[in-house]
């Protein structure tokens, strides 16, 4: 999917029918040109969940021969970036990682939830995994700007 438009009939099979109405969001967010260089990839999105993908390259890799922990906390960041401006302008406002363990090879799976959304705060739950380990995790907060809905 990474050089497809968002806006392909396949693609919106990632989007939850709830979601369907953000695709102009959902696309503007997927295009961001620093995500397309990493090679961020959807696996799902809808009102409660996103669910993101990134094929570890030899670029993603650091001095020790690890993914750099920039690497898996852009992907965080970017589940995030989707979750929060599906209905409306929000920013990151704050954020604490912990990292579990290293990765070198694979797949990363960023999985976030939310954990509550009031007028000026969201706050989500994201974890990152590889082959069903636990690889980073973190409850990250965003505000609102302006609400759509």
């Amino acid at each position: 999917m990474s050089d497809e438009n968002v806006c392909d009939p396949k693609f919106l099979s990632v989007i939850s029918e709830d979601c369907e109405q953000y695709v102009e969001k959902i696309e503007e967010v997927y295009n961001a040109p620093f995500i397309r260089e990493l090679g961020i990839e959807i696996g799902k999105i809808s009102q409660d969940e996103v669910e993101l993908y990134l094929d570890i390259q030899p670029k993603h890799i650091n001095s020790r021969g690890f993914v750099h922990g920039g690497v898996i906390y852009t992907l965080m960041d970017h589940s995030l970036a989707f979750a929060s401006n599906l209905c409306g302008e929000a920013v990151g406002q704050s954020s604490n990682v912990i990292f579990h363990r290293p990765v070198k090879e694979g797949r990363l799976i960023s999985k976030l939830t939310v954990v509550n959304r009031s007028k000026s705060l969201l706050i989500y739950d994201v974890k990152v995994f590889s082959k069903d380990k636990l690889i980073a995790s973190s409850t990250m907060t965003a505000f609102r700007l302006s609400d759509d809905r």
